[in-house]
């Protein structure tokens, strides 16, 4: 079970470092770029069982840039033949983060036994 624990922690930190590393990617046009750059990139996140008992994603997303940024966050649970997205909106004021909790209407157990979570990051 802790194997499943640690592959399933990897599989979504190299997630992250993926969408690190294509965070503040732009057109090039120089209109965005006279506006301030966005950067915006997940910084961290934790799952949790909430009151219902349904899978619950807390994630911090972080602004690198020097303008407001807005994006969507979207998260995607697999367990088994079992898939389930949720996405959220969020906007970040320039060099700040912000944290969002996502309830999943996916059973906690069912994750917990076997489920993995992957994330994508798309800024307007």
């Amino acid at each position: 079970m802790r194997r499943r624990d640690v592959l399933r922690t990897c599989g979504a930190a190299g997630s992250v470092a993926g969408l690190a590393a294509l965070a503040g990617c732009s057109s090039g046009d120089d209109a965005e770029s006279d506006a301030g750059s966005v950067a915006l990139e997940l910084a961290e996140f934790d799952h949790a069982e909430s009151d219902s008992g349904d899978l619950l994603v807390t994630a911090t997303v972080e602004n690198a840039g020097d303008a407001e940024g807005s994006g969507t966050l979207y998260v995607t649970v697999e367990a088994g033949e079992d898939v389930t997205r949720e996405s959220r909106a969020v906007t970040v004021a320039a060099g700040e983060s912000t944290t969002v909790e996502i309830e999943v209407g996916f059973a906690y157990e069912r994750f917990r036994s076997g489920g993995s979570l992957s994330f994508d990051l798309r800024t307007d």
